[in-house]
């Protein structure tokens, strides 16, 4: 999270498993695959580039994990607080993690936001 936060590519890169099979679920459609995330995090963290959102804060509390041998998950509730067109906005909702043992570090396959 704090990565993503500050906006940092290389940060937010290494938490993410980088395969074809990974996803990141939006209310629009999911992005499918490292190389549609990870150029999706390029473009969004891009200095250049009107940040939309301007992040100050994001938090996770009261965990429920689960683990089966390399695979886990993780529910959990999730506050952000960040400035959109001018306005201070305050999100509260619950999200769900998946996460793959790679390498004896794990790393996140899929992420799905409930609002």
């Amino acid at each position: 999270m704090a990565a993503f936060v500050a906006r940092d590519y290389a940060g937010e890169a290494e938490v993410w498993v980088q395969e074809p099979y990974i996803v990141h679920y939006h209310a629009a459609a999911p992005d499918i695959g490292w190389q549609t995330i990870g150029s999706n995090y390029q473009t969004s963290f891009d200095p250049e580039a009107d940040p939309g959102r301007v992040y100050h804060a994001m938090t996770a509390s009261n965990f429920d994990i689960r683990l089966n041998g390399n695979i886990a998950f993780v529910f959990y509730d999730q506050h952000e607080e960040f400035t959109e067109e001018g306005e201070r906005i305050t999100y509260d909702h619950r999200e769900l993690k998946y996460f793959e043992k790679k390498d004896g570090q794990w790393k996140i396959i899929v992420v799905i936001p409930f609002n």
